[in-house]
């Protein structure tokens, strides 16, 4: 992968990280409720969890449209 390539590839992560950061992190430490996404076993999700990966899959649907 060319460096242009790769450093639009990684200035785009780190938005993606910003924009999740801004949703999750007022929430870290607080009560909340705890849900396990899995029948078998325990995986624990929250609604921050939902929240960031909806912002992150937005922003990539929004620069990477197919």
């Amino acid at each position: 992968m060319p460096n242009a390539v790769y450093s639009q590839f990684l200035a785009f992560a780190h938005e993606i990280a910003d924009a999740a950061a801004a949703i999750s992190l007022p929430l870290f430490r607080q009560p909340t409720m705890i849900d396990n996404k899995q029948t078998s076993g325990f995986d624990p999700v929250t609604q921050a969890d939902r929240d960031s990966e909806l912002a992150m899959r937005q922003m990539i649907e929004d620069k990477f449209p197919s």
